[in-house]
């Protein structure tokens, strides 16, 4: 060991003045003739080369050595790049296969597929579509720009017209029950986070056995009386200062009626009118003042303006 550090004492780094001189400019250590090795032998070299630290292994004397210093993959970040890009290929390829759906139930799938790929309305868009073993389901995003919160509301009350549309559908209820098939939407709560929001099966759908299609769009069963003034009081309860305070009174729900609001097409469901007496900020009650309130389904929208209705024909 003493022999070791002596002669990698003597390691020198750059050439002497008198290989210079000779025009010999290569880096060599400069090893002391000790233990037999002259200097500038191979076995002087191997010495210093094998104790030298790891800053003294570009020397281009320890070429040859154990010390000898790996040239860099250049080419690693490349082969990285292409490795990652064949992976995602490979992903793409295995997700575009059809599961082994049977026929009927892919034709559906792929129908389905087609027509609500790549749909974006400027708030809600479709993000992926994918099929399932006897399920399709379909992964709804905000658009880019919109308010993740405006985008829930909207598929919500969008996903639970389409599921009445897909279950009065001739055909669709006994198609379900028959193959078991599942359509499913789901939204992006957080990013690369999803939630369901409907599943359309044969259960589903029979729930909803009694739901009337006008003009394309569906009119949902009637809901309770407590059922509606619970969603209205639930309402109240975060939009009035002083709700205990409040005093409601408020008429039975409609009949089916069809309403238009302005800049709006005409919808159909069920209104509750309710004339409401609530404090204001001053402690004092404001008066009692009306409201009207629309139902259809999990639909709800309370009204400031009476909307222009009309019942619709039984």
């Amino acid at each position: 060991m003493r022999l070791l550090i002596e002669q990698v004492s003597n390691i020198r780094l750059r050439p002497s003045l008198q290989e210079v001189h000779r025009g010999d400019t290569r880096l060599k250590p400069n090893v002391a003739p000790q233990a037999g090795a002259r200097r500038g032998t191979s076995a002087a070299i191997a010495i210093a080369c094998s104790a030298a630290p790891v800053w003294v292994r570009f020397n281009p004397s320890c070429i040859g050595t154990n010390m000898k210093r790996k040239p860099a993959n250049r080419f690693a970040s490349v082969k990285a790049l292409a490795l990652f890009v064949f992976i995602s290929l490979a992903v793409d390829m295995v997700r575009a296969q059809s599961v082994n759906n049977p026929p009927e139930v892919q034709a559906a799938f792929e129908a389905t597929a087609a027509r609500v790929r790549n749909l974006d309305d400027g708030t809600l868009k479709v993000g992926d579509v994918i099929f399932g073993d006897r399920s399709l389901t379909i992964r709804f995003q905000p658009s880019a720009g919109a308010s993740r919160e405006k985008a829930a509301k909207k598929v919500a009350a969008q996903m639970a017209n389409w599921a009445g549309s897909l279950c009065s559908h001739d055909g669709m209820p006994a198609f379900l029950r028959r193959t078991g098939a599942r359509f499913i939407t789901t939204f992006e709560t957080a990013p690369g986070t999803y939630e369901q929001v409907r599943e359309v099966s044969a259960a589903f759908c029979d729930g909803v056995s009694s739901t009337r299609i006008i003009d394309g769009k569906p009119l949902y069963p009637k809901p309770t009386y407590e059922t509606a003034i619970g969603v209205i009081k639930a309402h109240l309860k975060g939009s009035l200062l002083d709700y205990d305070s409040a005093k409601l009174e408020c008429s039975e729900v409609s009949a089916p009626v069809w309403i238009k609001l302005p800049l709006e097409p005409r919808r159909y469901g069920y209104v509750v009118e309710c004339d409401i007496n609530a404090k204001n900020a001053f402690g004092g009650y404001a008066g009692y003042q009306r409201r009207w309130y629309y139902f259809n389904g999990e639909n709800f929208q309370e009204l400031i303006n009476e909307p222009r209705a009309g019942l619709v024909d039984q």
